[in-house]
């Protein structure tokens, strides 16, 4: 059974249970109010005759999408693809889809916003710190929004990171246990607030001294580490501003076949994936980091003049190097 272009509609589940399209639409929409024999009822013979739910018309409907869209900007980061299946977990324990969109941005600007406000979501979440454009425009007026990972430079976000500072202070306070006086710092660009705190931290730990690595810089990580190479000035302890990094770092040394130093990364995304080189991490639970930002975005989606919160989540240094299945 078709409807006049040959899709099979709303109506037509309708027809076959004998129900109205609204009994329909409250079974499709997982509304608690029609029996549950009812809803199983109408939910097989929706499967049975491949009807699919537009979610565009429901949109149009209801005013806006439950729909989350997720900002991203690095798909070779596995922190980012483990985080959002997290964020994914919780959001669909909600009722919510998700839209994830990966940009090679560094910041979250006002024509990336527009991409998920033209689909009408519900509500943003991004890993992008939202530039000074776009927080003059208070976005989160219009579309709710948190920030994740990141500190916002603007009041008017909800934002939740790891304890950044804690995190640097621990990875310093092991390197001094392992005896390392000549410290080197892998980082992004201080640009990112996440980065600047976690070099903080470790500064506080080990005093001043720290060699910094900009890897935003353009010159090439290889191409860094061969000049100190040829300079004799190699450092004996390192530590990563994410794992991914880690695994770069990693990989000179085993190229240049040279033992590595005592070696930190940031995430412990070894946890969940198993990653080519095996080195301690500064971790955090990132299930329950994922079910407090969908918490805190389903709040704001519901009383956007709740007074605006960061959430800090605890850290911890470990020396578990590989993923448990």
């Amino acid at each position: 059974m078709n409807g006049k272009h040959g899709k099979v509609t709303m109506k037509d589940v309708a027809a076959l249970a004998g129900v109205t399209t609204q009994t329909v639409s409250r079974a499709l929409g997982d509304n608690g109010t029609i029996k549950e024999e009812t809803k199983a009822r109408i939910l097989e013979i929706a499967r049975k005759i491949g009807y699919v739910k537009n979610l565009s018309a429901a949109t149009l409907r209801v005013g806006r999408a439950k729909m989350i869209a997720v900002f991203y900007d690095n798909m070779r980061n596995v922190y980012f693809p483990i985080m959002t299946d997290y964020l994914q977990y919780y959001l669909q324990k909600n009722g919510y889809h998700t839209m994830i969109i990966s940009q090679r941005e560094k910041r979250l600007g006002v024509n990336l916003f527009s991409i998920a406000t033209s689909q009408n979501v519900a509500g943003i979440i991004t890993f992008l710190e939202p530039d000074d454009e776009l927080m003059k425009l208070d976005p989160c007026a219009k579309t709710p929004m948190l920030l994740v990972g990141r500190q916002a430079g603007a009041p008017n976000i909800d934002c939740i990171k790891t304890d950044d500072k804690m995190g640097g202070k621990l990875v310093g306070e092991e390197l001094l246990r392992f005896g390392c006086k000549d410290i080197l710092y892998v980082s992004e660009s201080f640009d990112i607030s996440c980065a600047k705190e976690r070099y903080e931290g470790l500064v506080s730990a080990v005093g001043e001294g720290v060699r910094l690595l900009d890897v935003s810089s353009g010159k090439p990580l290889f191409e860094s580490f061969d000049e100190m190479k040829a300079t004799g000035t190699l450092p004996d302890g390192v530590f990563c501003f994410n794992d991914v990094l880690g695994n770069w770092v990693c990989k000179w040394y085993e190229t240049a076949g040279i033992p590595l130093p005592k070696l930190i990364g940031y995430d412990q995304t070894s946890k969940e994936i198993p990653q080519p080189f095996a080195f301690p991490s500064v971790g955090v639970d990132k299930s329950e980091m994922a079910k407090r930002a969908v918490e805190a975005l389903l709040a704001r989606i519901n009383d956007k003049n709740k007074e605006y919160q960061t959430i800090i989540m605890p850290v911890y240094f470990s020396d578990e190097a590989t993923a448990k299945p």
